[in-house]
C-alpha cells in the first residue's frame, strides 16, 4: 500500500503531489491512499481504480500497513513514518521542508526527489525503486529502531522538571540574599 499527502497546510493545490502519484501509480499493482488534508479535496486528474481519495486518514493506525510513504515533507508526518519504520519518496520545498527531504535523503530511509511537483513518471519511478530496493526499508527500520530508544515526553517532561527546579534554586539564593 502507497499513503500519499500533501499535508494540512501546503494543500492548496492537490496537483503538486497528489495528483502526479495518482497518475504515476495508475497502472501499478498497488493501492493508493491519498489524504487531502482538506474536506474539499477536489482533484483534476481522474481518481483510478487502485486510489482511494479521502480527506484524512489516521496516521497513526495506517502506516504500519503502509509500504511506501510519498508526502512533501512535513516535518509531523516524516517523523511518524520513520518512527514506523516506514519508508518515503518525498517531494518539497517550502518552509522547513527542502531541509527535512534533505535528511530523508541523507539517512537512506527514502528519495528526495528536489522539487514539489514531480511528474508522474518520476513519482512511479521512485516508488518503484523504494518498493524494490531493500536498503530504505532497512534503513527506515533502523531509524524506528533508535526511535524506540527514546522515550520523549518523559524526555521533555524531565528537561521541565529540571529546569523548573534550577528556576527555584536560583530564585531562592536570590531572595535568601537580599533578604
Amino acid at each position: 500500500m502507497i499513503l500519499v499527502t500533501q499535508g494540512t497546510v501546503a494543500n492548496t493545490d492537490l496537483n503538486e503531489l497528489i495528483g502526479p502519484t495518482l497518475v504515476g501509480l495508475s497502472t501499478e499493482d498497488v493501492t493508493v491512499i491519498a489524504a487531502t488534508g482538506k474536506p474539499d479535496g477536489e482533484i483534476a486528474t481522474p481518481v483510478p481504480e487502485n486510489a482511494i481519495v479521502t480527506p484524512f486518514i489516521p496516521f497513526l493506525e495506517v502506516l504500519p500497513k503502509v509500504d511506501v510513504f510519498v508526502t512533501n515533507c512535513g516535518y509531523g508526518a516524516v517523523n511518524q513514518a520513520l518512527s514506523m519504520g516506514v519508508p518515503l519518496v518525498v517531494a518539497g520545498e517550502t518552509e522547513d521542508k527542502a531541509f527535512v527531504a534533505a535528511r530523508v535523503a541523507w539517512t537512506g530511509a527514502g528519495i528526495n526527489l528536489g522539487t514539489s511537483r514531480p511528474t508522474p513518471e518520476q513519482m512511479c519511478r521512485a516508488v518503484r525503486q523504494v518498493l524494490n530496493e531493500d536498503t530504505y526499508r532497512a534503513k527506515a527500520r533502523t531509524l524506528r529502531n533508535n526511535y524506540a530508544q527514546y522515550d520523549a515526553l518523559n524526555l521533555v517532561n524531565s528537561y521541565v522538571e529540571s529546569f523548573l527546579e534550577s528556576e527555584r534554586i536560583i530564585r531562592a539564593a536570590y531572595e535568601h540574599s537580599n533578604a
